[in-house]
């Protein structure tokens, strides 16, 4: 007696996801800043990203959703005008921490998608040396963090992807103006919203 084995595309995914992978991402990007308390004009930007997924589960019978965990530092710089009508120009540096878990969908031995919800905390620091009053800014606060992309795997190791992200957060900063009779220090909050554009290259382990 003979036996025949049926094999679908859906379970070919397994060669690229199962319940113990994990993988790094470079991921390379834009990041537009809007805060609520002014209307920016960016001039340049450009973020930069380290991000390492593992999967935990396998959520569905044909083995093509995925549950896991992902953790990712960046880095952003901004040079914007603090307010569209202002000589002010602004370079700011934000740091930023995040943790979610991921849900992975992948259709095709070689197609991944994927989207996340976490949370975040972030550093900033602004300088100004231009304009009439030169500024200084400091501050940290928490945020939550949701992405959604998709991954092409080039080989069995490699990949390349797209990726959207959208990091939300209430910043508590104290903010120096600098004049030649006096300087005033102010402690600020107020919400952020850093929107990137990435450009990702994995290595799966």
């Amino acid at each position: 007696m003979y036996r025949t084995r049926c094999y679908t595309n859906t379970a070919n995914a397994n060669k690229t996801l199962d319940d113990s992978s994990h993988f790094v991402d470079l991921k390379l990007g834009l990041t537009s800043i809007a805060e609520n308390s002014s209307v920016n004009a960016s001039e340049h930007n450009y973020s930069f990203a380290v991000e390492r997924t593992h999967i935990l589960a396998t959520l569905s019978d044909n083995h093509s959703v995925y549950f896991g965990v992902k953790s990712g530092l960046e880095l952003h710089k901004n040079s914007f005008y603090r307010f569209s009508n202002s000589s002010v120009i602004l370079d700011l540096t934000t740091y930023s921490a995040n943790v979610a878990p991921v849900l992975y969908f992948s259709p095709t031995e070689r197609i991944k998608l994927f989207t996340s919800l976490g949370v975040s905390y972030n550093i900033l620091r602004t300088e100004s040396e231009k304009g009439i009053l030169p500024m200084e800014v400091k501050g940290s606060g928490f945020g939550y963090i949701a992405s959604l992309g998709g991954k092409y795997s080039i080989s069995d190791n490699f990949d390349v992807g797209i990726q959207y992200q959208v990091n939300t957060a209430k910043l508590k900063y104290d903010e120096l103006i600098k004049d030649i009779n006096y300087q005033e220090r102010k402690k600020i909050s107020d919400d952020y919203t850093f929107s990137s554009l990435y450009i990702s290259f994995g290595y799966k382990f």
